[in-house]
């Protein structure tokens, strides 16, 4: 009896210290050093502005400071390479959206966007659908307007966009399914987009109604590439009831290098989703006209292959 009690003693000691190993392997000691963030975009625009704001709610989440840096250009290629260029470590990140899962189906990454980075947090946004916007100085004050000038001046109407990039997909896809010729011009992030059209460099670009509200003496929303009209915008049909089945869809992405300690990329996800939920957070989708969700884990990762599986067949607008 002595010899069976002492034996089960040793074992509920040794399962004691195997569960308490298996604690301390669960905690990660990160951050201890601020962790740097890459926007693939221009201050200014929602990419930007979204994080910016975010950053703050992270920072004192993980206890270290979150700065950014900007490097807009190859819709969101340059940031990415410079981000394989850091150890994956958790100190060095990138806030993009669905133009990462671009850049692989058009081939401008030698691995897919799932081999060369760890994706912590996905965030869809929906309400903030495009608005199809022109300058009101080109005279194309409605939807008719457009196409009629289009198809009388083929090449000629200018649509501002970022090349390779989805509004530059969604922007060709918008034009094959009207049937017009149209001039895609690159300005960049959206903020140079905006400039562009303020400045009558283009005459339409797809962009939200907080770009519009912002410079409404000069610009016409014409249209919504929404399913339904927006509570925030009644007045604007949508493209959908002009005759196309045009829809447009956002979400951002957060991820590391790939081979970041899983462990990490589950606290910044985490991290994320709280920054998303706060206060400060929700203002700031609000003012794109967004309600956001945070995915992580597998289903962040299910939601990028969708978009991919989406847009397969689509993505030759892109060499054209």
């Amino acid at each position: 009896m002595k010899k069976c009690l002492v034996v089960c003693m040793v074992l509920s000691l040794f399962a004691s210290s195997v569960f308490a190993a298996g604690t301390q392997e669960t905690a990660v000691n990160w951050p201890t050093k601020p962790v740097s963030v890459l926007i693939p975009a221009n201050v200014g625009g929602d990419t930007d502005t979204t994080f910016r704001t975010l950053s703050q709610s992270i920072s004192k989440e993980i206890g270290q400071p979150v700065t950014l840096n900007n490097m807009s250009g190859g819709a969101g290629s340059v940031a990415t390479y410079e981000l394989l260029n850091y150890d994956a470590d958790g100190y060095m990140g990138m806030w993009h959206h669905y133009d990462t899962i671009l850049l692989t189906m058009k081939g401008m990454m030698d691995k897919r966007y799932d081999e060369y980075l760890d994706i912590a947090a996905v965030v869809p946004v929906t309400g903030g659908e495009y608005m199809l916007l022109t300058n009101k100085a080109s005279g194309l004050n409605n939807f008719n307007d457009i196409i009629t000038y289009a198809k009388a001046n083929p090449g000629k109407l200018v649509i501002a966009t970022e090349a390779g990039g989805y509004i530059h997909l969604f922007s060709a896809y918008f034009a094959e399914k009207a049937g017009i010729d149209v001039n895609i011009v690159d300005f960049g992030s959206a903020a140079n987009r905006i400039a562009a059209l303020v400045g009558n460099q283009c005459q339409i670009l797809f962009g939200t109604y907080d770009n519009y509200k912002g410079y409404k003496n000069d610009l016409n929303c014409i249209a919504c590439a929404a399913e339904t009209r927006k509570e925030y915008a009644p007045d604007i049909p949508t493209i959908k009831e002009l005759g196309y089945d045009i829809f447009s869809e956002k979400f951002y992405l957060f991820g590391f290098k790939k081979g970041t300690d899983p462990k990490i990329v589950e606290k910044m996800g985490t991290a994320i989703k709280n920054a998303v939920a706060s206060d400060a957070g929700k203002k700031v989708f609000e003012k794109y006209q967004y309600t956001a969700e945070v995915l992580t884990g597998k289903a962040a990762l299910d939601r990028c292959k969708q978009f991919e599986e989406k847009y397969k067949d689509s993505i030759y607008l892109l060499k054209k």
